[in-house]
């Protein structure tokens, strides 16, 4: 509320959209995820991943990865500009990844030989 008394416009950014954060903002940036990753739900893990993907298209940095139903890798997306059009249109099928068990030193030869920035690690 003190905030409110010199005119300054308030962006939030949360997961608590009745908080009284949200309430005293002008505008309110939703993050909430249904849970966090953390086994016991305590450990910010889900929405602070959340948090920094609202940042991602101004940074121009970073992927996101298409899961399907099965949880089964799809596709990769990165921002391109595309954000208007359907992403199985603009997501690449089939993108380079790294097994779980795989050594540091072989995701490094990957980001070198591929010159890519991001790389998803899954299982089997």
């Amino acid at each position: 509320p003190a905030l409110k008394r010199f005119s300054v416009k308030i962006i939030s950014i949360t997961g608590g959209i009745k908080s009284a954060l949200a309430r005293y903002s002008d505008v309110v940036l939703n993050v909430k995820v249904p849970k966090e990753a953390c086994p016991f739900n305590l450990a910010p893990t889900s929405s602070t991943t959340a948090t920094l993907v609202m940042v991602m298209t101004r940074a121009k940095s970073g992927s996101l990865s298409i899961v399907s139903k099965s949880g089964k890798l799809s596709g990769v997306f990165t921002d391109d500009n595309l954000l208007s059009q359907p992403l199985k249109s603009v997501m690449t099928k089939n993108p380079i990844c790294v097994r779980d068990d795989a050594l540091a030193a072989e995701a490094l030869k990957i980001f070198n030989e591929r010159n890519i920035d991001d790389l998803i690690v899954v299982n089997a």
